[in-house]
């Protein structure tokens, strides 16, 4: 408790200071704790620091971990370049385009090690000719510019791992402890160099709590038609994050609320209002979306256990279960179905760079949903056949967050769930009995066999060859 009250009385200061700074604010009592920093990190930054570079805990983590929740993952910050990074580590790769960065690889995890960086605005080259979006943002600084550079002020926190204190060059350690989400600077500029922010501003204050400032909240509203200037790839990235991230249900009702939605998706802002009839609900498209979502949340929890194909369903399953119910009132064949969907959704994922086999997972898992409902089934797949199919177990994992959302019988779930079980089950024995190996083709070797040659040929048949691997004279 004493620990904590220094916290809060150092907090009210840094509060007090308000803007950026040229001299860094240096917070020593703070909740971190050695034990709960990923090792592998603690090497990278050690190894840095040992050939004389700066090297620090930087963004999302130190942020996670002052407000005690455990990171997904840990970034590091370096004035080394990331050509040294590369001959520094054996591990590591350097990528990028925007800018370069350097991932250092382990077996289970990468760990992102960047150079500090600081904003192009004094390039005029680096920025599009019609506005503030950043195209470019590869000009290297110092770790004042590095922290300036950055989004909002809770991600602008270095964390020393040696002294064991937070580096804070702006308002962040006050806004972490405040649970307060503003950006560095003015939003409205902040929001036009990269709207992607936006949807970040989403999922920070939905994932972990944080009440957006109103500045900052006016500027996401006055500069959500941005979005549609940000390269699709990155917008796909970042709702995928968004969806997965334990909050969804909350995200995409700001995301409604502000417009972004439409922006981003607006082949699929039209049947929002109108009810989810493929699936037997009464509830219009964006509260059906919601309601699924937020069944995802309660079971998935931010875990990511699901697939971005699953994710990706219940965002489009609404519009999709349109194209399938106006398909089923007339004469159209399953496969006609799935061209439809093909046709309908097919320019939304190459626009938003969503993959194929992506896409076709999504069909899979619209198309198959009225099965666990058939009391008979009539042609393939049967039952037993369905459990078998490869797309069955995200199926049947869908079909709980939309039965849960509509509070339906889970015995239903429940049957289905126990026959696959019993498959796999059956699928182990047999590969136990076997000895958990499987008939392979044997390869040949040597080429292509010569012909041997018929009876009464000119042709003299091939050289036997020795065992010592020399051919006959």
């Amino acid at each position: 408790m004493t620990k904590n009250t220094s916290i809060n009385k150092r907090v009210e200061r840094d509060d007090q200071a308000g803007t950026p700074s040229e001299r860094p604010r240096i917070v020593e009592n703070t909740i971190i704790f050695p034990a709960s920093i990923d090792p592998d990190a603690v090497k990278i930054i050690k190894r840095l620091k040992r050939y004389g570079h700066k090297a620090y805990l930087v963004g999302g983590c130190v942020r996670d971990l002052l407000l005690g929740a455990i990171p997904k993952d840990f970034d590091v910050a370096t004035s080394a370049r990331p050509r040294q990074i590369r001959r520094l580590f054996r591990n590591s790769k350097i990528i990028g385009r925007r800018f370069k960065l350097a991932h250092v690889l382990f077996r289970d995890k990468i760990i992102e090690v960047s150079t500090f960086r600081k904003s192009p605005a004094e390039d005029s080259k680096q920025f599009q000719s019609d506005g503030l979006l950043i195209l470019r943002d590869n000009v290297y600084g110092e770790p004042r510019d590095d922290a300036l550079r950055r989004d909002f002020t809770v991600n602008a926190l270095f964390y020393e791992i040696e002294d064991q204190v937070v580096i804070d060059y702006t308002t962040g350690f006050a806004d972490v402890s405040n649970r307060r989400l503003q950006t560095i600077g003015p939003p409205q500029i902040r929001l036009c160099e990269d709207p992607v922010r936006i949807l970040r501003a989403i999922r920070f204050s939905c994932r972990l709590g944080l009440e957006v400032d109103a500045e900052l909240r006016a500027a996401m509203h006055e500069s959500v038609s941005e979005l549609s200037k940000s390269a699709h790839p990155r917008v796909k990235e970042e709702i995928v994050r968004l969806l997965a991230c334990g909050a969804s249900c909350d995200a995409l009702e700001m995301m409604f609320e502000l417009g972004a939605f439409e922006v981003i998706f607006p082949e699929l802002a039209e049947p929002l209002d109108r009810k989810a009839t493929y699936f037997n609900s009464s509830l219009v498209g964006r509260e059906f979306i919601k309601a699924v979502a937020s069944r995802a949340d309660r079971i998935d929890r931010g875990r990511r256990h699901y697939s971005d194909a699953l994710f990706l369903a219940v965002l489009l399953s609404h519009k999709a279960g349109e194209i399938i119910f106006e398909a089923l009132s007339g004469d159209a064949q399953v496969h006609d179905r799935a061209a439809l969907i093909d046709e309908e959704l097919r320019p939304v994922a190459m626009r938003m760079g969503i993959s194929k086999r992506d896409l076709n997972r999504v069909k899979q898992i619209i198309l198959a949903f009225p099965r666990f409902e058939r009391k008979k089934w009539r042609g393939r797949p049967r039952p037993r056949e369905f459990v078998r199919r490869d797309y069955f177990r995200e199926t049947l994992e869908f079909y709980r967050l939309v039965s849960a959302a509509l509070d339906r019988d889970p015995r239903i779930y429940n049957r289905w769930l126990e026959r696959w079980e019993e498959w796999q089950a059956e699928e182990k024995s047999s590969n136990r009995s076997s000895g958990g190996q499987q008939s392979r083709r044997r390869r040949s070797r040597g080429g292509r066999r010569r012909r041997t040659p018929a009876a009464g040929s000119d042709t003299p048949p091939p050289p036997k060859k020795h065992s010592n691997g020399d051919s006959s004279e």
